[in-house]
């Protein structure tokens, strides 16, 4: 799940929204949730969500999807906004396709769907957890008697009590060196980080969890990025 926002008003009821930018990789049911929900253009300086494919035409020139007003009108390289629910529908033969969305983001929606995965990745046991406790997410905290573990492995399991110091766990996944690790900034903030190829530069690759100064717990999902943050 991405970090939440609220509803991007000011005192007055006016809007204020941002540029956003994600990257994708178009999956199987060609559905894409966005973090905000995108704006239509009505507000002044904004613009109807854009879509670039990370390919060129015979002309050299980057590929652009086009946007259309009905699901029914779906076709190859085209797309569909669902401004109610921030959902974008492409057609089945763009599974795949490496993608660039450009949109203005008015807030996030929340769905029940989101308290319900944060409330499973945070366990307050009655007990330690043991090699009987199978199928917990990665980066599952379970937390019992003033103790913590972290969830490193699903199934078979393997739960690691961290005691407050950098807890640090080398594996080899998928042919490639990696490491698990809690790492805390300087700021407060919590990265439980799972299966992170060690020469890795991508910041979120592999982060399974993030816990603010303030104790909200984020579960990243996609790689975004606002203009604001590349200026």
């Amino acid at each position: 799940m991405d970090q939440l926002v609220n509803i991007r008003k000011n005192s007055l009821g006016e809007w204020e929204p941002i540029e956003i930018i994600e990257n994708w990789v178009i999956p199987d049911n060609c559905i894409i949730q966005l973090a905000e929900i995108p704006d239509d253009g009505i507000v002044a300086g904004t613009s109807a969500p854009e879509i670039e494919c990370d390919e060129y035409d015979s002309y050299g020139y980057d590929v652009d999807f086009e946007y259309v007003f009905s699901s029914d009108l779906l076709e190859s390289g085209k797309f569909f906004v669902n401004y109610d629910t921030g959902e974008i529908t492409f057609h089945e033969s763009d599974a795949g396709r490496t993608i660039i969305i450009t949109y203005w983001g008015l807030g996030s929606l929340i769905k029940a769907e989101h308290i319900n995965e944060l409330n499973d990745r945070i366990i307050a046991g009655e007990r330690s957890p043991s090699d009987e406790d199978v199928g917990y997410s990665l980066g599952t905290i379970w937390a019992f008697n003033n103790k913590v573990w972290i969830c490193l492995r699903s199934d078979p399991p393997l739960w690691v009590e961290w005691d407050g110091t950098k807890l640090s766990r080398r594996t080899t996944h998928g042919g490639q060196d990696c490491e698990s690790y809690i790492d805390i900034k300087s700021t407060g903030e919590i990265y439980i980080f799972v299966n992170r190829p060690v020469n890795s530069i991508d910041p979120v690759e592999g982060l399974a969890v993030r816990i603010n100064c303030y104790g909200v717990v984020y579960l990243p999902k996609a790689v975004i990025s606002t203009v604001e943050d590349e200026e």
